[in-house]
């Protein structure tokens, strides 16, 4: 009998849920971290579901105990927890949840978690941790970045740019900001600074 491990289960269970065609993604932060979370390529029943990984009964019964699952149940339409069989009966499973357990060839459900239904503002949270936790840190730092970048521009009415190190303009400010406007570069105190001013300089 495999002895499995937190991650190993975890790993395992996303492969499972790939093959059966689902997005599914470990460690997503939401109200809290769930272990995984799947959600279904449908436009009109996405499905988005949570698992609790429980490798231990201690583990286990800590969790049912504090009622720290409560939390995620309104960030997904399902949670399950999910064991090595033999871990976990039935019984012990709260009724708002599910239980799925890893049997020697594949995962088993041995009851079927209770489908609620989601405030809709909740998916784009839901998507928007998903899309999160796929990408690499540096990528979630430039696209904040860029899309700080845009709202400024659409606001000011010009180019934007953030750099990595500040820099100081030509009127002596110190800024991360940079705005260009017909060629010329200055910082947001030159750009909004009167038309007749002479603290409009370039950078």
């Amino acid at each position: 009998m495999t002895e499995w491990g937190h991650d190993a289960l975890a790993a395992d269970l996303m492969d499972a849920r790939h093959q059966a065609g689902e997005i599914a993604m470990e460690r997503v932060s939401l109200v809290g971290q769930l272990d995984v979370v799947s959600v279904r390529l449908s436009w009109s029943r996405p499905l988005p579901t949570g698992y609790e990984i429980k490798v231990s009964r201690t583990d286990f019964l800590s969790d049912i105990r504090s009622e720290k699952w409560r939390k995620y149940l309104p960030s997904v339409e399902r949670l399950y927890f999910c064991v090595p069989a033999g871990l976990v009966a039935k019984g012990e499973v709260p009724a708002e949840c599910g239980l799925m357990y890893r049997g020697p060839e594949r995962w088993y459900s041995r009851r079927r978690a209770p489908v609620t239904s989601m405030r809709p503002e909740r998916y784009g949270t839901l998507m928007t941790a998903l899309l999160f936790r796929h990408y690499p840190a540096w990528w979630r730092t430039d696209a904040v970045a860029n899309r700080d970048c845009i709202v400024r521009g659409a606001q000011m009415g010009c180019e934007v740019k953030r750099l990595n190190t500040s820099t100081i303009c030509g009127c002596g400010n110190w800024t991360f900001w940079v705005y260009s406007r017909n060629g010329d570069e200055m910082c947001e105190k030159c750009l909004t600074a009167p038309a007749d001013s002479s603290e409009a300089v370039n950078v």
